[in-house]
């Protein structure tokens, strides 16, 4: 206080400075300077009393205030922690799809893994790794004495919701990988999914529950919904209703109905826009207990489950093929639609496969280990592979030769039960894959056309963890894989991440895991693309002995030096049908007549490229039936189809042509495979991509394939 210069009739003045941060800071002072003067004036023993008091409360609106707060911060705490364990939960998603994706997943179920074993591994193991960051909430909670958590046993309570809430959340996410093709895009969908249905749904339906919308109806119509579906959405409301409960517990203690109007009293509730409604006993049905959040939780763990045992047991497939029709019978004399169009030696060989019932063919004097049976594959109006037939010898190494897009793979796919068949059937071993994949499996080796390793684990981790798989005795399993890493050459690299590989070490890798436990039928997919010449050699004689001693071999490959030396017998694919079949000698005797003839024109004087025109028109005058097979860059190529023309009269025209057209140099010699296969495959149509597919189509072709 600060004395000033008094104006007016003033006799005496004063200013006061007071703390405006307080309420209370103009009333002391004003009662100081009151006093002052009171004493100044009279004496000392007079003195003035002050009392500050705010105006009366409203208790209604303090009721309301005090309930909207409690809601708030319950929705908050459940918002927060919904959010962060959504971040933890659908990480885990990750994994399954890689192992989709590559196919590591498809080569352990055909080495003998079971749906309830590879599941129940990799559950175990997430939910150990999603447990113990989750017990550090309740940590939290007692470190920072929150009340609402920890008193009265209640972090009994939230161990409870975690845990249930591990099993319900890990088992939707495995659901949900089944709509991925792709480990990082499948990783950010889910994780997307996982705010949508935690956060953003518990935001939606709390801002419903504001009172002043009137929109209460829907809030507990949509609450029913996403508790139904979504473990999320279940997390977050036990954690909020938790909070709010043992605030409005709080609040409404004290409170005597009987003598106050209050919110909390169910009597009173009507003079009120929003009640203090609490449980004593938190695990209540009725709001704000979390009875059937964690209820519905645990069974959607268990709904989710059955789902994926449902996929994984192909129960979608079963019923597809119920639907569609089991396999139909195969009467005597039965040829196929297309005998009259395909080659004379596919037709042979289709009616001699559906001349007979199926299981007739299984008879002691069958000598056949794999038949196909009017196989077909259809993706939307893709067709795939379109009613081949074929049986394939006991001990024979039969090769399957077409463009990327023939139809070779998906043929090895359906085979290996990895897509469902559209319709007809195969056999191998006497066990047909619509019904008994299982048991055609456990008879075959299997490498695929991308390599299927887990690049965390070494090269003689995955022949180990394999050789397992196949039942080979604990005692025999290092030599067992030692040998294989011998032969293969994978030495030098059998204990470096199968992910360092290089491409050709891939595919070795990938043969030795077909080889392992020495099956009686193996399916190679293009097994030597990318290795070195001398470790091709290598694997054709490995392949050779495996032949020789009694093994059955299907092989696809782009190397027709390969097929020659391997195949006992080929079929060309070409859009999804075989075009010819027969012995690799055969394919050239029967397509191969004559010679193929390639030429290099030279340059004229003026250091242009001499005309092929000319050149074109002396070959056809003195060999009618010739046709150019390919003209580019100053190279003709021929094919002289002539059995009859003798090779000397050949090299007498091309040497007089030398000097007279121009010809730099020339080649003669008979039609090889190779290019039997290019006059093949020249009609081979590339498939459309879809780029319009839905994500529902997506999702239910993994669900059923």
């Amino acid at each position: 206080m600060q004395a000033i210069p008094p104006r007016g009739n003033e006799k005496s003045a004063a200013l006061g400075f007071y703390n405006g941060q307080t309420y209370h800071g103009k009333g002391i002072t004003m009662n100081y300077m009151m006093n002052t003067f009171l004493q100044t004036t009279l004496n000392r023993s007079f003195s003035l009393h002050t009392t500050l008091s705010p105006l009366p409360k409203d208790l209604k609106k303090a009721s309301e205030k005090n309930t909207v707060i409690s809601h708030i911060a319950g929705h908050v705490v459940g918002l927060l922690i919904s959010f962060g364990m959504t971040f933890l939960t659908t990480m885990f998603v990750f994994f399954p799809i890689k192992e989709r994706q590559v196919g590591a997943k498809h080569m352990q179920v055909v080495s003998g893994v079971g749906p309830i074993t590879y599941w129940l591994s990799a559950f175990i193991w997430d939910f150990i790794n999603y447990i113990f960051p989750s017990m550090l909430l309740p940590l939290i909670f007692a470190s920072y004495s929150k009340s609402a958590y920890m008193d009265d046993d209640r972090y009994m309570l939230i161990i409870l919701v975690l845990v249930i809430y591990g099993v319900s959340a890990l088992s939707f996410t495995y659901v949900l990988q089944f709509a991925f093709d792709s480990a990082p895009t499948g990783l950010v969908m889910v994780v997307i999914t996982g705010i949508i249905s935690g956060p953003v749904t518990t935001t939606a339906v709390f801002i419903l529950r504001i009172p002043d919308l009137n929109t209460e109806g829907y809030a507990d119509t949509l609450d029913w919904i996403f508790m139904t579906i979504f473990p999320n959405y279940n997390l977050a409301a036990c954690f909020s209703n938790i909070y709010t409960n043992y605030i409005n517990m709080m609040i409404c203690t004290n409170v005597e109905c009987a003598i106050e109007i209050s919110s909390c009293c169910p009597a009173h509730c009507r003079f009120f826009k929003i009640c203090t409604t609490y449980e004593t006993n938190y695990m209540a049905w009725k709001r704000p207990g979390i009875g059937p959040y964690v209820l519905f939780m645990a069974c959607q763990g268990f709904v989710y489950i059955v789902i994926l045992m449902l996929v994984e047991y192909h129960v979608p497939q079963r019923l597809w093929y119920l639907i569609s029709g089991s396999l139909e019978e195969y009467e005597c004399g039965c040829e196929g639609s297309m005998a009259s169009t395909i080659d004379s030696d596919v037709a042979v060989e289709e009616r001699r496969v559906n001349s007979c019932r199926a299981s007739l063919l299984f008879s002691k004097d069958s000598t056949d280990s794999l038949l196909l049976l009017n196989l077909y594959k259809c993706y939307g109006t893709f067709i795939a592979v379109d009613h081949i037939s074929l049986g394939v010898p006991e001990q024979e190494c039969f090769g399957l030769l077409g463009q990327n897009g023939a139809g070779k793979t998906t043929t090895f796919k359906m085979l290996t039960g990895d897509v469902m068949v559209t319709s007809g059937n195969a056999y191998l071993k006497g066990h047909d894959v619509r019904n008994n994949i299982k048991k055609v499996q456990a008879n075959m080796g299997y490498c695929p056309q991308f390599d299927a390793l887990i690049d965390q684990m070494t090269g003689r981790e995955t022949l180990t963890m394999y050789a397992r798989l196949r039942g080979i005795p604990e005692a025999n399993i290092p030599v067992v894989v030692n040998s294989l890493i011998d032969i293969l050459m994978l030495k030098p690299h059998a204990d470096k991440l199968a992910g360092q590989y290089s491409g050709g070490n891939k595919r070795k890798l990938s043969t030795a895991m077909a080889l392992v436990g020495d099956p009686p039928f193996i399916m190679l997919d293009e097994p030597s693309a990318g290795m070195d010449p001398k470790a091709r050699r290598q694997l054709w004689n490995v392949l050779s002995q495996v032949r020789a001693s009694g093994r059955t071999l299907v092989l696809t490959s782009h190397s027709m030096e390969e097929c020659d030396a391997l195949c006992t017998r080929i079929a060309i694919m070409v859009n999804g049908k075989f075009v010819c079949l027969g012995s690799p000698q055969h394919l050239k005797n029967k397509f191969g007549q004559g010679y193929t003839l390639i030429v290099q024109m030279g340059l004229l004087p003026d250091g242009t490229m001499a005309p092929n025109e000319p050149f074109i028109k002396f070959i056809r005058e003195n060999f009618p039936d010739a046709t150019v097979f390919d003209d580019h860059q100053g190279y003709i190529h021929f094919q002289v189809p002539d059995a009859n023309v003798k090779l000397a009269h050949v090299f007498s025209l091309m040497e007089s042509s030398k000097t007279n057209l121009n010809v730099q140099d020339y080649s003669v010699h008979q039609t090889t495979l190779e290019q039997i296969f290019l006059t093949f495959t020249r009609n081979q149509v590339p498939p459309k991509e879809d780029k319009f597919r839905s994500f529902l189509a997506k999702t239910c072709c993994g669900l059923c394939k």
